[in-house]
């Protein structure tokens, strides 16, 4: 069995980002069950490597892409201290996969070496789809965002993204969304999709961090003795629009120190609020065993959260909006699900001076997670393997059910 993923941007392999962190689970999960496993994305130059059990090529950007889009990549964070996309740029990733015609032959390449496709977003699908089709390989798309929701701003524009994805998900083989919000949006307009949550992996998450480990990270970041509450968020609208709300939140509970790890604020120290930008892994993980809390909160946002079940997995007590916990099913005990961000105050200083309940939620929290490890998760996908390999054709039989 050869699966192929095919990502449209270029940080498959960076830890810093929500979306990778999906796709290289599910890589992850394909590696254990199939006998060849191919990563394709974008990037600055041709390479290919192999790691973990998994072939990633790397198709150059073009020139023009290199030129132009770069500036005017660096214009748009510029003003805005953001990464993500205009309504033009969007729709340009819908448009560039035909244009750009060394991605179109790498494409080509790639699914006729497949006997399974995986696309994550719809962007390349009026390429890819065809290439199936003429092969008879199954594509799975996955809508991680509802991009017409996150981007549209006019309406002539929120319409054209729209009736895009939709195109892209109701030709695919299997329709994957990653909330049942998403899942309910795209229903009421006629396509159907199987909702796959953002996964973790459990165990990595489960690692003991020393307390001597946890100590050098405050002293490293001098954040003190007292408590410490953590976001992480990468650099788009909903995570700034939180660190927003951080900064309110942190003025009155002055007894704390929160600390934003990630690229959705610029590294700082603003009074009691702490931005650090990206860290590694390991310094991550020792803030997630150093922090008292986390507090998520997010005023908008579609798909899934990775930061919330994150934060689950490592067993620590969260406050979080409703928007922050979308896709997950947590009840009460498990995690403070508090819908007004100008009561997050009262929520912290209250859960900071009852650290038994703390522990408690904390416990409930990383129970609760296990539903979501990967290996659970993406167990539809190993149903879809199996099906794949009892089939003599190679065809999908019924797999939207599956």
């Amino acid at each position: 069995m050869r699966a192929l993923l095919l990502y449209p941007f270029d940080n498959l392999r960076d830890p810093g980002w929500g979306n990778s962190l999906r796709m290289r689970l599910l890589l992850s999960y394909l590696a254990d069950r199939c006998d060849a496993v191919r990563a394709l994305s974008p990037g600055a130059r041709a390479a290919r490597e192999t790691a973990g059990g998994v072939e990633y090529v790397t198709v150059p950007w073009p020139r023009w892409r290199s030129a132009a889009w770069r500036l005017r990549a660096k214009w748009w964070r510029a003003t805005t201290g953001l990464d993500g996309v205009t309504e033009r740029e969007l729709l340009a990733n819908f448009d560039r996969s035909l244009a750009w015609q060394s991605l179109h032959t790498a494409l080509a390449a790639a699914v006729a070496d497949a006997d399974v496709v995986f696309l994550k977003y719809p962007f390349w699908a009026d390429v890819v789809l065809p290439l199936c089709r003429r092969r008879g390989t199954p594509c799975v798309v996955t809508a991680i965002d509802v991009h017409a929701v996150t981007a549209g701003r006019r309406p002539s524009a929120t319409a054209a993204i729209l009736e895009l994805e939709l195109a892209a998900l109701r030709a695919a083989d299997m329709a994957v969304t990653v909330s049942e919000e998403d899942r309910a949006f795209f229903a009421a307009r006629g396509v159907g999709t199987r909702c796959l949550v953002n996964p973790i992996d459990s165990e990595a998450c489960a690692h003991p961090v020393a307390p001597s480990d946890a100590a050098r990270v405050r002293s490293m970041f001098g954040l003190g003795d007292g408590p410490l509450c953590l976001f992480v968020g990468s650099r788009i609208v909903p995570n700034v629009e939180a660190v927003d709300e951080l900064h309110r939140i942190a003025a009155v509970c002055p007894e704390a120190t929160f600390v934003v790890v990630g690229r959705c604020a610029p590294p700082g120290r603003h009074r009691n609020l702490v931005a650090l930008g990206l860290l590694p892994e390991a310094e991550l993980a020792a803030l997630y065993a150093a922090a008292s809390l986390l507090v998520m909160p997010l005023r908008s946002g579609t798909g899934t959260s990775v930061k919330f079940v994150e934060a689950l997995a490592r067993g620590k007590a969260i406050i979080a909006s409703p928007v922050a916990a979308r896709g997950y099913a947590v009840n009460e005990g498990e995690a403070i699900l508090e819908p007004q961000l100008a009561r997050f105050g009262v929520q912290v200083r209250a859960l900071l001076a009852d650290p038994r309940r703390r522990a408690a939620l904390g416990e409930r929290a990383r129970a609760r997670a296990l539903e979501y490890d990967y290996r659970r998760v993406f167990a539809p996908y190993g149903a879809l393997l199996e099906g794949l390999r009892r089939s003599s054709t190679g065809a999908m039989h019924g797999v939207s059910g599956v």
